[in-house]
């Protein structure tokens, strides 16, 4: 190595924790500025736990009609002062709609063997928090004990009772935030009941005959704590996780559906109100119509009474849950001679393609509307016709009792064309235009269509500022798409900014942006103790244009590369023609859970290294 490459390089390594926060590093961040994460982190020491659960035994009994009867006993030790914050209310959620809570036995043994019981004032039954904003179809609700003379060093135990109506599935974890000394749980149902479910690794099962009836009996004993991890699949795909449901398939699951929207959808539609203005032109525009005027309660269907309201209803109204406002545009496309299909939507997270052994109920929170080839979704006013964000999901196709692939007309993708233009005496003039797609446009478009000339101000600002701390925009921010709900979102603006090329040891440096598609992975531990979940299908593309100073030379540009390894595509092409660097660089990410292992190991490397700053220097002489 020679002198001259010996100095650039020891410049660029001294400058690299210093040029951190310097320009472009946000330049894919349109509304906002996040520094980026550090260097991966070593695996920090296992925390300890706040309580110990001695004691969780579950004895579910099975009627023909498909209502069963649960009882809870719960033992558990508190053992921190956290401990007694987080479990001195013992919280059950449930439907009251079609079940009852009783709670039995609920007392406190302190840490000197005194017994305190809760009396019956220490006892509330509320609506369920996280329902707030949907209370008026929420019929979720929760038991609250309120246990007392709890302090670390006292045992709780509860005893508890729940009766419910309509149809049997369960849901249990055998890994829990604190660690299991023992848990047991026992299903007994009549032997010709349909009967599927999930058998976890880590927990052993009896299976018995009792005259008419199967036992199940499952048990698992000295089970770690789940640690919480961010970007970790939902339970039902962990395999700590037993899976059950008394449904012989999804057919039988799309028929138990199907009772309770029928009502509505065969009730007399009537006349649509006066007050409502219903594009005709198209399915597309009478969906952008509709939305535009009614308001979705966010609240999955098995959180309400399971009663529609009727089309007419939610159409004089102006509001409703997502499965009023599907089952409105259902009809009024039935009223128009259209065959709409009703697709229900896996929950959040939710891989349904791993789960359908197990026909349940409970799988679905969202729905849309199949027709002429589009799936429209009634999760938020607003979205675009025919986008979805469920690209890669299955939805169980209520007519035909099958689970299908989803479909999105609207990719989640960022395209960002960035070019900088050195003038002299350390400025730059540049520009910036981002087109948005998706979610990423949905989120915008909400941001940015109803400000006031003051909050646009702000926005502008903080736009600009992503850009680099020290950027000015030049002119008004351009924006196209903030109204046409079925187009994309552009932002486009001019900027000027001092020192856009940092002097120093001889040297000029400017830094390509980092992804912004895969940083909140980048701080994932190395030491991670649960699959990774890559939430959904999304795509960024960068295309950096830097115009090269006549009186300097290029002594070092990022490389190019290019390569597949799912779930992350990437592909980074370097070129230059005349006085101007071009960098084009695309990523892609596919939905997708990632098990620990080679697999994991190998997505971390590329991640680290697609964000390793000094690959990302541009250095001029």
């Amino acid at each position: 190595m020679n002198r001259s490459s010996t100095r650039l390089t020891t410049t660029l390594i001294i400058l690299t924790a210093w040029l951190l926060p310097a320009l472009w590093l946000s330049a894919c961040t349109p509304m906002g500025t996040r520094s980026p994460a550090a260097a991966l982190p070593q695996a920090a020491a296992k925390p300890a736990a706040d309580a110990v659960n001695v004691l969780i035994d579950k004895q579910y009994q099975v009627h023909q009609d498909g209502s069963y009867t649960m009882r809870l006993h719960l033992v558990r030790r508190i053992l921190t002062y956290k401990g007694k914050k987080d479990y001195a209310d013992f919280k059950f959620t449930y439907n009251d709609s079609f079940q009852t809570v009783t709670i039995g036995r609920a007392r406190t043994t302190t840490a000197d063997g005194q017994v305190v019981d809760a009396g019956q004032d220490e006892i509330h039954d509320i609506l369920a928090p996280w329902t707030a904003s949907a209370s008026i179809y929420s019929h979720t609700r929760q038991k609250v004990v309120n246990l007392p003379s709890v302090a670390p060093g006292s045992t709780i135990e509860l005893e508890l009772t729940l009766e419910s109506k309509k149809g049997f599935w369960l849901t249990e974890s055998f890994r829990l935030p604190e660690p299991i000394v023992k848990k047991t749980v026992t299903v007994t149902l009549p032997a010709a009941m349909p009967w599927h479910y999930q058998q976890p690794s880590m927990v052993s099962r009896q299976i018995s005959r009792q005259g008419p009836t199967t036992v199940y009996h499952w048990q698992a004993a000295d089970v770690p704590r789940l640690v919480p991890e961010k970007l970790t699949p939902a339970r039902e795909n962990l395999d700590c996780c037993l899976l059950a449901a008394a449904f012989s398939d999804w057919s039988a699951v799309a028929a138990w559906y199907q009772r309770y929207f029928r009502p509505a959808l065969q009730a007399a539609g009537g006349q649509k109100p006066a007050s409502l203005k219903l594009d005709d032109a198209s399915v597309d525009r009478l969906y952008i119509s509709l939305m535009r005027q009614l308001t979705p309660h966010p609240i999955a269907f098995l959180g309400t009474g399971l009663q529609p309201q009727t089309p007419a209803v939610t159409l004089k109204k102006g509001y409703g849950t997502q499965v009023d406002l599907a089952l409105a545009f259902c009809q009024l496309l039935r009223q128009r001679h259209l065959e709409p299909r009703i697709l229900l939507v896996g929950n959040e997270d939710l891989f349904l393609a791993d789960l359908q052994p197990v026909p349940s109920p409970s799988f679905f929170g969202k729905i849309v509307v199949r027709c002429g080839g589009k799936d429209y979704a009634f999760w938020k006013q607003e979205l675009p016709p025919g986008y979805t964000g469920y690209e890669g999901r299955l939805g169980l196709d209520l007519t035909a009792g099958r689970l299908v692939p989803l479909q999105s007309t609207f990719t989640n993708s960022r395209q960002v064309y960035l070019t900088l233009h050195p003038t002299g005496r350390g400025y730059c003039e540049g520009s910036v235009k981002i087109i948005l797609t998706g979610q990423d446009a949905v989120a915008t478009r909400d941001n940015l269509r109803y400000l006031t000339p003051e909050e646009r101000r702000v926005a502008t600002s903080r736009i600009v500022h992503a850009l680099s701390p020290l950027a000015k925009i030049e002119g008004e921010l351009q924006t196209t798409g903030l109204d046409e709900l079925d187009a994309p979102v552009t932002i486009a603006c001019r900027f000027t900014i001092n020192r856009g090329l940092v002097r120093a040891g001889g040297y000029r440096l400017a830094v390509l942006p980092l992804p912004e598609l895969t940083r909140e992975y980048e701080d994932c531990l190395p030491a991670r103790r649960s699959p990774l979940l890559i939430g959904s299908t999304s795509r960024e593309i960068l295309d950096f244009t830097l115009e090269l100073p006549p009186d300097c030379t290029l002594v070092q540009e990022p490389a190019s590369f290019s390569y597949r390894q799912p779930p992350l595509t990437s592909e980074q092409q370097v070129s230059r023609q005349g006085n101007k660097l071009h960098i084009s660089r695309r990523l892609q990410l596919q939905r997708a859970i990632i098990p620990l292992g080679t697999a994991y190991q190998q997505f971390l490397r590329n991640v680290t290294d697609l964000h390793r700053l000094e690959d990302k220097i541009i250095a001029l002489q």
